[in-house]
């Protein structure tokens, strides 16, 4: 009679510390369910910094030309507000690391411009940058190319007589 008194006990202590660790363990996931959802309203509250990095400075831009004259340039920023520049005879463009010229400057071309280090409103310097996409050929079909980038996804692109191929250690390839 003890002895199976003894057992019960046993499977009673054995089944009760089961629950226990169950118990915690779902606090556990609980606390790191909580810790997440909490995490991440944080994250979409939080509103994102301005673009500013060392090429265009605090009072420079970066995004698409949405306007261009003879002494002005306005760009669209990815958050769809505009500014504008005045551009002026000591205003430098470049293009692919190389001097350009502003005939190089078109409506719809992604660019990073350096205001005047005197006023906010006047492009310094204006890079035009150049869409690049690296990877190996899948397919070519008249002027479309599928690549498959380091990543695995395959991006599909048109081509025309003014696309640049290089190979992998930056010659040109054909």
């Amino acid at each position: 009679m003890y002895r199976s008194e003894g057992r019960k006990l046993r499977n009673l202590g054995a089944s009760g510390a089961l629950a226990i660790g169950l118990i915690a363990g779902g606090v556990g996931i609980a606390s790191a369910t909580t810790s997440s959802t909490a995490a991440s309203h944080t994250v979409a509250k939080t509103t994102a910094p301005p673009l500013v990095d060392g090429h265009h400075g605090q009072n420079g831009a970066h995004g698409v030309v949405s306007a261009l004259s003879a002494t002005s340039l306005t760009i669209t920023n990815l958050d769809a507000t505009t500014r504008t520049f005045s551009l002026t005879p000591a205003t430098t463009v470049e293009k692919s690391g190389a001097p350009a010229n502003m005939s190089d400057l078109a409506v719809g071309d992604r660019v990073d411009v350096r205001a005047s280090d005197t006023t906010a409103t006047v492009a310094s310097d204006i890079e035009i940058d150049v869409p690049r996409v690296a990877g190996q050929v899948i397919s070519v079909n008249g002027s479309t190319i599928v690549l498959s980038d380091a990543q695995g996804f395959y991006r599909t692109l048109s081509v025309d007589s003014s696309t640049v191929f290089t190979n992998a250690v930056g010659t040109p390839a054909t």
